[in-house]
C-alpha cells in the first residue's frame, strides 16, 4: 500500500523524542526505537507494538479488499443479474465500512495504551498526564503535535512559576499574595527582555493558577493586567504571515512552452496539470467542485462547431468557451490559443476514453497539486455573472 505510514497503517510509530526524554536518557530518546527503561513496562510496550503491527497489516489487506469489492460491484452493475445480487454487494460494502471503522478504533486504543505506558514512567503530574492522554490520535504518531504543544506550554508555565517565585524570594515577597504592581513589574521586565505579547499571556495564566484572588478576581482578569496586555499588543503587534506572491503572466508564459506544448505531443500528466490550472483560474471554483466534474455523456457536451464545451455535475454547469478563456501572456510568448481551456480538455478527455475512462474529469492529485487557494476570478478579469447566465453557470 502506498503511503501506508502516512495513514497509520505501517509499523507502530516511534515515541516522540520530546516525550521519551522524560523517561530515558537523551541518547536513548533520539534512537528511532526508544525502549522503556523498566523491564515490565518494556514487555507491555512490545506487546502493544506487535498488536498494532498486526492491526496495520489487516488494514492494508482491507484496503486491497475494498478495491476488489468496488471492482466487483461495478462489474455487477454492468451485467444483467438479479436485483438481490446488487443488494448483497451493497450490504457487503456497508459491512466492510463498519469493520474498517472498528479496526481504526482498535488501533487508536492501542496508541492510547502505549501513551499510558510511557506517561506512567514520566515525572509529570497526573493532570499533565491526563491532558497528554486525551489529545486526539494522529495517524502515524504516538502523541502528535498537539501533545507536544501541550507539553511545551506545561514546561513553560512551570518555568514561569519558578522564575516568579525566585524573583519574589530574592526580594523577600510572597509569590502567592504579592501586589498587582509587583506582577506588572515582573511582566514589564519580560517585555523589555524581548518576550512577545503571546508569551506574556502564558506567564499571566501561570501566575493566575497560583496567585491569590485580588478584589474577587484572578490576576489575569484584573483591570490593570488586562490593560497592560493590551498595551503590549499595541506596542508589538503580531506579524501576519502572508501567502507567497506569484506572477500570473509568468505562469501563463510557461503554459505556452514545453512540456505543455504542443498539446498533441505533450505527456498526459502535463496536459492534466495545464487543464486543472486553467479550469481553476477561469472558473474560480472551489477544489471540491472541480473534483466533482464528470466526463459522462450527461455532463459533457461539446458545441456542434467545436468552439467550446460545457462540463457539468449535478448541481451546476461549468461553461468553457474559447472567446474569453484564453489570455495572451504579457511577454508575448505565443498565441492566446495555447491558453484555450477547451483545447486541453479535448486532449484530456480523449486520453481518458482511450484508457478505460473513469468518470471523474481529473483525479484529486491533479487538482490539489495545481490549484492555489488564492486564485479568484478577479485575478484574470473574469465576468462571473453575464446577463444571459443562469444561477450556477459561469462564463469563462
Amino acid at each position: 500500500m502506498q503511503d501506508a505510514a502516512k495513514f497509520g497503517l505501517a509499523r507502530m510509530p516511534a515515541v516522540e523524542p520530546a516525550i521519551a526524554a522524560l523517561v530515558v536518557s537523551p541518547e536513548e530518546a533520539l534512537r528511532p526505537d526508544a525502549r522503556c527503561p523498566r523491564p515490565q513496562c518494556r514487555v507491555t510496550d512490545d506487546l502493544l507494538a506487535k498488536a498494532y503491527d498486526a492491526a496495520a497489516r489487516m488494514g492494508r489487506i482491507g484496503n486491497s479488499l475494498s478495491h476488489l469489492m468496488l471492482a466487483l460491484s461495478a462489474s455487477l452493475q454492468e451485467a444483467t443479474v438479479d436485483a438481490s445480487v446488487h443488494s448483497f454487494g451493497d450490504a457487503s460494502l456497508q459491512a466492510f465500512a463498519l469493520m474498517s471503522r472498528e479496526l481504526g478504533r482498535l488501533m487508536s486504543t492501542l496508541v492510547q495504551a502505549r501513551r499510558q505506558v510511557w506517561l506512567a514512567q514520566s515525572p509529570l503530574t497526573e493532570t499533565c498526564r491526563r491532558t497528554l492522554r486525551s489529545v486526539p490520535v494522529e495517524p502515524g504518531e504516538v502523541f502528535g503535535s498537539a501533545a507536544l504543544e501541550a507539553l511545551e506550554r506545561t514546561v513553560q508555565a512551570r518555568q514561569t512559576r519558578q522564575q516568579l517565585s525566585g524573583l519574589h524570594r530574592n526580594r523577600g515577597e510572597d509569590p502567592v499574595h504579592c501586589a498587582i504592581p509587583k506582577v506588572l513589574e515582573f511582566l514589564q521586565s519580560l517585555l523589555d527582555g524581548g518576550r512577545s505579547p503571546a508569551t506574556l499571556r502564558v506567564y499571566v495564566a501561570a501566575i493566575s493558577s497560583r496567585h491569590a484572588r485580588v478584589d474577587g478576581n484572578t490576576v489575569g482578569c484584573h483591570r490593570l493586567v488586562s490593560l497592560f496586555l493590551k498595551g503590549a499588543l499595541r506596542l508589538r503587534p503580531p506579524q501576519a504571515q502572508r501567502a507567497p506572491v506569484w506572477d500570473l503572466p509568468l505562469v501563463l508564459d510557461a503554459l505556452c512552452l514545453p512540456p505543455f506544448e504542443p498539446l498533441a505531443q505533450a505527456e498526459l500528466k502535463w496536459v492534466s496539470a495545464k487543464t486543472a490550472f486553467l479550469l481553476a483560474i477561469t472558473s474560480a471554483r472551489r477544489v471540491g467542485e472541480l473534483h466533482a466534474l464528470s466526463v459522462s455523456e450527461s455532463c459533457l457536451r461539446w458545441n456542434s462547431d467545436g468552439s467550446g464545451v460545457v462540463v457539468g455535475i449535478t448541481d451546476y454547469l461549468l461553461q468553457v468557451l474559447p472567446g474569453e478563456c484564453g489570455h495572451s501572456p504579457s511577454t508575448g510568448c505565443g498565441p492566446a490559443a495555447h491558453l484555450y481551456c477547451f483545447l486541453s480538455l479535448r486532449i484530456l478527455v480523449g486520453s481518458r476514453e482511450d484508457s478505460a475512462g473513469t468518470d471523474p474529469l481529473m483525479s484529486p492529485e491533479d487538482i490539489d497539486s495545481q490549484v492555489s487557494s488564492g486564485v479568484t476570478g478577479d485575478s484574470v478579469g473574469i465576468n462571473t455573472r453575464p446577463a444571459h447566465a443562469r444561477d450556477g453557470d459561469i462564463q469563462c
